[in-house]
């Protein structure tokens, strides 16, 4: 899955979990991070971390947000 894909993968995603906040008039919002490698980490540990630190990039824009990166190698782009 490139990185195109993922992201209309995730904003169907966000949109559903948001249309059921909506009908039971929960006042939820998601930020979302995302991450492709292009070429992965040593680890899974250092996926979790990536995407983490993805999710909060988000957040720190603001509510409902998504931050997506492409990670390729030592560095990423987004």
């Amino acid at each position: 899955m490139g990185p195109e894909t993922a992201r209309l993968a995730i904003d169907k995603v966000q949109r559903n979990l948001l249309e059921v906040m909506e009908k039971n008039e929960w006042p939820v919002t998601f930020s979302i991070g995302v991450v492709t490698f292009t070429v992965p980490p040593g680890s899974v540990d250092e996926m979790i971390q990536r995407a983490d630190a993805a999710m909060y990039g988000a957040k720190n824009r603001g509510k409902n947000g998504i931050r997506q990166v492409v990670w390729e190698g030592l560095r990423p782009t987004a």
